[in-house]
């Protein structure tokens, strides 16, 4: 008789068997390894099911559910935990064996041992969240995987860019307050550019995606050459090419606060003014058509100040420089009177 898995049912008692030992010979080297570094009972048994345990549980999920995308995202959490609890049980049977002194490691230990069950929160989340995710997102769990993967490094990413750019502001004497709001500052304007310009792409509006694509560029570029002269500084390794860009480097970053808004300013405006679509007529006869719809408001807006009797749209017509037809203005009490 076979089942789910394929195997038969001795094969099945005997591999449970073994895998039963083997989870529970890995659950005690986690537990005593804490215990020996001085963590309570309680944080020790946590800190077991935390990383054996999850590791067991991501297992079980991953063989049993049929879905893609859950799949995709215990398979992924399942090669970090299981990273992590190996490390673990080859660190406990190393100090088992004595060949390290647990005073030096005591303080760690009960840091890592507190920070586990914090860390199992993360597959208790995710794992929810990408069942509701709808099936046939991806055409297999690969796909998924490496989906999820691409949003983990792309926020690594960023975090480490920050960092950079804080401690770049903090090599120049700025405060840490200051440098890390300028940092955020600056890594929060990539994440919006790229942002806006993938709704400017599902828009189909050329002249926004344009706009955010050269704003993403002007931000990309500015944080990749701070984060690489950071690293090259930590390094003490001297990069050529930035030697003539570290004074205008210190500039821009001094100004990025000025800078960000300005250009985030001048950004809006111009993707609120105009508004050309795939399709549509080209950028420069969008720009025409309103550059001639401002002139004739503010011709529209002078006559009313000099007390000129405004054109009737009585019964329709065409919107100066627009080319729009203007609905007729429908009789009230006035025309009346």
């Amino acid at each position: 008789m076979n089942n789910r898995l394929g195997l038969s049912l001795p094969a099945l008692y005997i591999g449970g068997g073994m895998a039963a030992g083997l989870i529970g010979y890995a659950g005690y080297s986690v537990a005593d390894l804490f215990v020996r570094l001085g963590s309570t009972a309680i944080e020790a048994i946590l800190a077991a099911l935390s990383s054996v345990g999850v590791a067991v549980a991501l297992t079980a999920i991953a063989v049993l559910d049929t879905r893609p995308t859950v799949r995709g995202m215990c398979g992924l959490l399942l090669v970090i935990w299981q990273l992590l609890t190996l490390a673990l049980v080859s660190f406990a049977g190393v100090q088992r064996a004595s060949a390290l002194r647990v005073e030096a490691f005591a303080e760690v230990g009960r840091v890592v041992a507190v920070l586990l069950p914090a860390l199992a929160l993360i597959p208790l989340v995710v794992v929810p969240l990408a069942a509701r995710e709808a099936p046939n997102r991806y055409p297999s769990a690969a796909a998924a995987a490496g989906s999820y993967l691409s949003f983990v490094v792309k926020a690594l990413a960023i975090a480490a860019s920050a960092l950079a750019a804080g401690y770049f502001g903090l090599r120049r004497g700025m405060p840490a307050e200051v440098a890390a709001l300028c940092a955020v500052l600056l890594e929060g304007s990539t994440l919006w550019s790229y942002l806006r310009l993938t709704e400017a792409k599902q828009r189909r509006d050329i002249f926004d995606a344009a706009l955010w694509a050269l704003m993403l560029m002007l931000f990309g570029s500015f944080i990749a050459a701070v984060s690489v002269e950071t690293v090259a500084t930590l390094a003490r390794v001297d990069v050529p090419l930035l030697r003539p860009l570290r004074e205008a480097g210190d500039v821009l970053f001094v100004s990025a606060t000025g800078l960000t808004v300005a250009l985030m300013v001048v950004t809006h405006v111009l993707t609120a003014l105009i508004d050309v679509r795939a399709g549509q007529p080209g950028l420069i006869e969008g720009l025409a058509r309103v550059v001639a719809r401002m002139r004739a408001d503010a011709r529209m807006l002078g006559d009313a100040v000099r007390g000129k009797p405004l054109p009737s749209r009585q019964g329709g017509g065409q919107s100066p420089g627009s080319g729009r037809p203007i609905p007729p203005r429908q009789p009230s009490l006035d025309d009346e009177v």
